[in-house]
């Protein structure tokens, strides 16, 4: 009866500790590396050891509308439920190389811009699979033809046991060869033995825009995040035709759609599919009448 009993107990904590798991909607970046697998990595964000890491994403290992121009958002996957550390003098850095490995070996790539300085930062607190990020202080220029080198530095944390996820980089792999770390922040060499290679993720342009566009009064989009269709209801005036657009974070045209009044108090229905994961916007005109909502597309 005790063995049934803890047999019992054990399947109840471990349907809790999977139900903690659950993954819950949220932004998620325009621009990936393309995250194959979900491995557990502390050598970023958790262990002294690793207080100054590089990591290298050459442009066939990223996934999305890539352009040339300024990126002004960096993002990295929780592997769990993240336990929200703070750091003390947590500088990210960005820079390109046309080559797809650190060259010599083990030497960090020197003279990198400094994107994101500050005394103290603290991630928020996060689930397994969800996405944090930073806004960069200063945007950095992109070119999509070049590798990018993503730095991460930091003087002290309070981050023991808080992974980021990662894919493998055992030789033979397509990480292999692209994180380096080290125990000291202004290190000139690494080690490159870490065996996992941080999903990441970027956003360029004017990405603060979608993030802050206010809920326009009477503007409803649903589902949001949307997938192959959305719905859309609004109030304009009767008569005058009604133009529906969405725009990437850039402010580029990628849909236009024709409606009418009543069809928008009833719901239009827009057709999605061919639209990249990202965030947007969907603006719906009538002559001086606009309004405009932020719009995820998963």
């Amino acid at each position: 009866m005790r063995i049934v009993t803890l047999f019992r107990v054990g399947v109840v904590v471990a349907g809790l500790l999977a139900a903690s798991r659950v993954t819950t909607a949220q932004v998620v970046p325009p621009i990936v590396k393309a995250t194959l697998g979900n491995g557990i990595s502390y050598f970023l964000f958790s262990s002294d050891a690793c207080r100054k890491t590089q990591l290298l994403y050459p442009p066939a290992t990223l996934v999305g509308p890539r352009v040339a121009g300024p990126i002004r958002r960096l993002y990295f996957r929780y592997s769990d439920n993240g336990s929200g550390p703070t750091f003390t003098n947590l500088v990210l850095t960005l820079g390109q190389t046309p080559n797809t490995a650190f060259v010599p070996t083990t030497s960090f790539y020197p003279n990198q811009d400094t994107v994101f300085n500050h005394a103290t930062h603290t991630i928020p607190y996060g689930r397994l699979g969800e996405w944090f990020s930073f806004d960069l202080d200063r945007a950095f220029t992109y070119d999509p033809a070049q590798t990018l080198i993503v730095g991460v530095t930091w003087t002290t944390g309070t981050g023991v046991g808080f992974g980021t996820s990662g894919e493998d980089t055992s030789p033979g792999t397509r990480g292999f060869g692209k994180k380096l770390y080290s125990a000291t922040p202004t290190a000139t060499t690494g080690d490159a033995t870490s065996v996992l290679w941080q999903h990441f993720g970027f956003a360029q342009g004017l990405v603060g825009l979608p993030e802050t566009v206010a809920a326009a009064a009477g503007l409803r989009l649903w589902p949001n995040p949307a997938t192959d269709e959305l719905t859309v209801t609004a109030d304009p005036t009767a008569g005058a035709p009604v133009q529906l657009t969405v725009r990437d974070v850039v402010g580029r045209t990628v849909r236009h759609y024709a409606s009418t009044a009543a069809e928008l108090r009833t719901g239009r229905v827009l057709r999605l599919h061919g639209v990249p994961a990202g965030i947007y916007t969907l603006t719906v005109e009538q002559a001086a009448w606009q309004q405009t909502q932020r719009l995820i597309v998963r």
